[in-house]
């Protein structure tokens, strides 16, 4: 099984639960129910995103955040900071992280492969530092393949510090 990485951020697409959206004014309420899901990651002097992906304090994010390190300083958008290490890096760019938090809000992992091309997405993150930031865009392309790497497309606004925050299909 071949794995979807974005050169940007990790391409994981989420389902918000028995929930569809048909229109720009649900964009609040979606960006609501994820954002305690989502937090910012320190790494000695990288910075990034990522997202608790069970209630059991586990944190997906991009294997460049985290880079060599063992330990990172996860930082919760209610303000709180929690101790995190860095329990798998993966071949590819993701890295999990394990923190000592139970009962974690957590986003579900959708599949890729179901993804289309136009979809409306939203992008959660804390780029350039600034956490619990939303962006909007489309899929592009949902399989893009350059130099043998494959990748999802977005039109979304992307900087520093989006690496490894969630993207949400709608």
């Amino acid at each position: 099984m071949r794995r979807v990485i974005s050169m940007l951020i990790v391409a994981c697409m989420l389902l918000a639960p028995n929930i569809v959206f048909a229109n720009d004014a649900a964009m609040p309420i979606l960006t609501e129910m994820v954002s305690s899901a989502v937090v910012s990651i320190e790494a000695g002097n990288h910075t990034g995103s990522g997202f608790f992906i069970n209630s059991s304090g586990f944190i997906l994010t991009s294997g460049h955040v985290v880079k060599d390190a063992t330990q990172v300083l996860v930082k919760l958008n209610n303000g709180e900071s929690l101790k995190g290490e860095v329990f798998i890096q993966g071949e590819k760019d993701y890295a999990i992280i394990k923190t000592n938090r139970n009962n974690t809000p957590s986003l579900r992992l959708g599949n890729s492969k179901a993804v289309k091309q136009g979809e409306t997405i939203l992008i959660m993150g804390s780029p350039k530092g600034l956490s619990n930031t939303a962006s909007r865009g489309i899929v592009s392309n949902p399989l893009r393949e350059v130099n043998g790497s494959q990748f999802m497309q977005i039109d979304a606004s992307l900087n520093p510090g989006n690496s490894g925050g969630p993207i949400i299909n709608m």
